[in-house]
């Protein structure tokens, strides 16, 4: 090897094609990538492109950035290096370069990660793409200028790029000033998105009622009774949403012929393929994620398309994944079941359905989503670590491996207190908010959890702070280890080191209730946990928290072991059935068959929920305020928790609009019975307002039939086989309505026949029930408003949360005045 003037040093020179060169003192015993950053400062070429070429005795060939220069044979080449700009060959490692290009933003790097957009190889170009949106995302975090564009160049033109590199916007970017509203969706034809239009006019409906008000967007129902702190929609999105712009990717996307079935996108080389591969870069430019998932069929397949369904879809996931996996501010999911009802997306809805078990249509998709996934984990990863919170990267950095669809393996300590942060072992048994035996649950790695805790670890450590991820104050690390679907030998690690097989939670719900496998459910069993006992002051059964979240298995595993599949009503008042009614849209691919294992083992198919205490007071609550303000105005978790006094399992299919639930029921021999507001039909009384879910979801949340004849005759031919029979009317409540047009409120007459009004607080036992005489009061709300939103202020802010936490008498003093 040839010397240079100082030991241990030797000179290399490296010139490019087109004549420029450079001289560069590196090691003698260092690496090949010892040179990069020289020559990326001096010839002006990216790291991720620079082909080192040496020419020898024996010809050209490749170096590679991990060889030492000591084995090159420099001599023969006169210390002589040749650099091309250009990316490898084999697609596997351009991958690999992107993925290590996003790490280092530059406009250079920007601009040599476009050219993989012209590629053949459409696996390079989504890698591409998802670099750059990481590049430009990573660049406006450090700083405001100069800025990184996120996009191609084809991209680039239409949101405000300038320049010829492409790789450089200007200080104020167009998609900087406009507010995206991304819609994700699941197609319900072959060769059309929405042929009888019905989703965009759910879309439609939802988002003027989003913008004047009038639709609420709602915490989810497990969040809330959680006392998770409620979500509310900002008023200031209100008015961005309301000019803001929609991306809709059967308009947004040109020739979207490559979504039709059978065609796939890594082989059709076409632009809409690539645009379809772009759609996780619009998904990081938008400000506002909206799932529209209303129950409608498809119109091809003649499945049902719903949340769970789109769910389950491989594609979807991907978007979703790259929402709530960005670093902006706002990663929250707006989920709209129809016209009338948003949400916000429950945190393990998400975390449980991971990217590389979705379903495809073209088995080969699979690859490049999977990728894409996990490029997005990782920035999230690398984002948190930087900008915190720690908890948040800790909990990130331990479900990284289930987030990703891979087995879950064991840490070496080492490599465990670097990668958690943890600045010394005992740092990782006392941190207060994610410790290191919290991490070792959630990563599944039951080895360092034995070694943590045998070291004086908390084994019943009560989790905080982590609500946003699904798991709520006061869990304990069984419990944790349950809902996280966590292998049999972590709980049984955990029982081997003496946790509390039986500890609650605030809600009085102990580990069995969490249980999500049959796996679990037996060594639960073996340590002699408690799953016979209502679970106070909640009031529910294990079995009724499997049936509502676990999969079949589970639940099978529960009545094997004895466990009564009617529970004596307490608290909450509900029992198991209900709870797979009530919970089917989280667990929609187990509730039919859940459903049929409940009905075998002789679970009451008419039980009707009967709360108790002071859940009994908050769904009178409930009732007045939904009487107030009218039964389809107001709050969905309102309505729902009003009905709840009374209401079967088939009932609350039925509210929730889950046809195929209600059918089974129905065909299990379900009757139609009154719930206590005298709502869903008369006691074995079948009647068209009573009976089948389509009705009574698209009537009283949708409006897309025209009239009640109509809708009648819709569920009709659904459903032949019905007795319709017309309810008759009740003799013992006649109505007088008074002629003066400013006073048209009904006035139920005295039980002695008189038509003089009703005393104040005089309700006689012929009268109608308390919810129509409310709604028949509407007059009130014209002339009281500032009272009655007074009223719902309260009533919204208070009821639920109290469900768990007591009564408030306060609440009840006001609603009762």
């Amino acid at each position: 090897m040839a010397t240079s003037s100082l030991p241990g040093r030797i000179t290399i020179t490296v010139s490019t094609a087109s004549g420029a060169s450079c001289t560069i003192a590196a090691l003698a015993s260092g690496r090949v990538d010892q040179l990069h950053g020289a020559i990326e400062r001096v010839l002006k070429i990216p790291t991720c492109v620079q082909n080192l070429i040496i020419a020898c005795e024996g010809g050209s060939r490749e170096i590679k950035s991990h060889e030492l220069l000591s084995r090159l044979p420099l001599e023969s080449c006169q210390n002589h290096l040749t650099v091309f700009n250009s990316w490898p060959k084999d697609p596997e490692e351009t991958v690999e370069k992107l993925k290590s290009a996003s790490r280092s933003p530059t406009a250079r790097t920007a601009a040599a990660v476009a050219r993989c957009l012209t590629f053949e190889d459409s696996y390079v170009q989504a890698a591409a793409l998802q670099a750059l949106s990481w590049m430009g995302k990573e660049v406006w975090d450090r700083s405001r200028q100069p800025r990184v564009s996120p996009f191609s160049p084809a991209m680039g033109s239409s949101l405000g790029s300038c320049g010829a590199d492409a790789g450089v916007i200007n200080s104020e970017p167009v998609h900087d000033r406009m507010f995206v509203i991304f819609v994700s969706h699941q197609w319900l034809g072959a060769t059309h998105p929405d042929p009888r239009g019905e989703q965009l006019a759910v879309l439609r409906q939802s988002l003027t009622g989003i913008i004047e008000g009038s639709l609420h967007v709602e915490g989810d129902m497990i969040s809330l009774i959680k006392g998770r702190p409620t979500l509310q929609l900002p008023d200031a999105i209100r008015k961005e949403i309301q000019h803001g712009f929609l991306f809709l990717d059967w308009f947004a996307i040109p020739q979207i012929t490559a979504r039709h079935e059978g065609v796939n996108e890594a082989v059709t080389r076409s632009n809409a393929a690539l645009a379809v591969q772009s759609i996780p870069a619009y998904v990081e430019a938008s400000n506002v994620f909206v799932a529209l998932v209303p129950e409608l069929p498809h119109m091809t397949r003649g499945t049902r398309c719903n949340y769970p369904s789109w769910l389950s879809r491989g594609w979807c996931r991907a978007e979703l994944y790259c929402h709530l996996l960005s670093n902006k501010p706002d990663t929250s999911v707006i989920v709209i079941h129809s016209a009338m009802e948003a949400e916000y997306m429950f945190p393990l809805d998400w975390q449980h359905n991971t990217v590389a078990e979705g379903d495809f249509t073209v088995e080969s998709d699979r690859a490049i989503v999977v990728k894409l996934s996990e490029m997005a984990v990782d920035s999230k990863i690398r984002h948190l670590g930087a900008k915190g919170p720690t908890a948040f990267y800790r909990f990130y950095v331990a479900y990284r491996a289930k987030l990703l669809g891979r087995p879950c393996l064991p840490w070496d300590l080492v490599g465990f207190l670097e990668n958690f942060r943890f600045p010394s072992f005992q740092d990782a048994i006392s941190d207060k908010i994610m410790n290191g035996a919290l991490c070792a649950v959630i990563a599944g790695d039951a080895q360092m959890l034995s070694r943590l805790i045998q070291r004086r670890a908390d084994v019943n450590y009560r989790v905080s702070g982590l609500s946003d991820l699904g798991f709520y104050d006061s869990q304990t690390l069984l419990m944790v280890a349950a809902k996280s679907h966590q292998s049999a030998e972590v709980l049984s690690t955990l029982l081997e080191l003496r946790a509390d097989v039986n500890a609650r939670d605030r809600s009085g719900l102990n580990s069995a209730f969490y249980a999500r496998s049959a796996q679990q459910v037996k060594v639960l069993v073996e340590a002699k946990a408690d799953i016979h006992s209502i679970c106070s002051p909640l009031g529910l059964a294990p079995l009724t928290g499997v049936a509502s979240s676990a999969d079949t298995g589970t639940v099978a595993a529960l009545l094997e072991a004895m466990c009564d599949p009617n529970p004596e009503p307490s608290g909450a008042g509900y029992g198991p059935l209900h709870g797979v009614a009530g919970f089917a849209r989280q667990s929609n691919r187990f509730s039919a068959s859940k459903a049929r294992l409940l009905l075998a083992s002789r679970a009451d198919i008419n039980m009707q929920a009967r709360p108790t205490g002071k859940f009994r007071l908050i769904t009178l609550a409930a009732r007045a305020h939904t009487g107030l303000l009218g039964f389809g105005s107001g709050s969905i978790s309102a309505r729902r928790v009003a009905a709840l006094p009374g209401i079967t399992p088939l009932g609350t299919a039925a509210m929730l609009g889950d046809g195929e639930l209600a059918q089974l029921f129905l065909e299990f021999g379900a009757q139609v019975l009154e719930n206590d507001r005298g709502r869903f039909g008369g006691a074995q009384r079948p009647g068209p307002l009573a009976l089948h879910a389509l009705y009574i979801y698209r009537a009283a949340t949708r409006s897309i039939f025209s009239s009640a004849s109509e809708m009648t005759k819709s569920v009709k031919a659904r459903m032949p086989s019905v007795p319709w029979k017309r309810r008759p009317k009740k003799k013992a409540a006649t109505m007088i309505v008074d002629s003066t047009p400013e006073r048209s409120s009904p006035i139920p007459r005295s039980s002695t026949g008189s038509s003089q009004p009703l005393s104040p607080g005089v309700l006689p036992r012929a009268a109608l029930p308390l919810g129509q005489i409310f709604r028949s009061m509407l007059h009130w709300r014209r002339r009281a408003d500032h009272e009655l939103e007074r009223i719902q202020a309260k009533i919204d802010d208070m009821w639920l949360h109290e469900m768990m936490l007591g009564c408030d008498t306060e609440l009840f003093e006001t609603v009762r005045k």
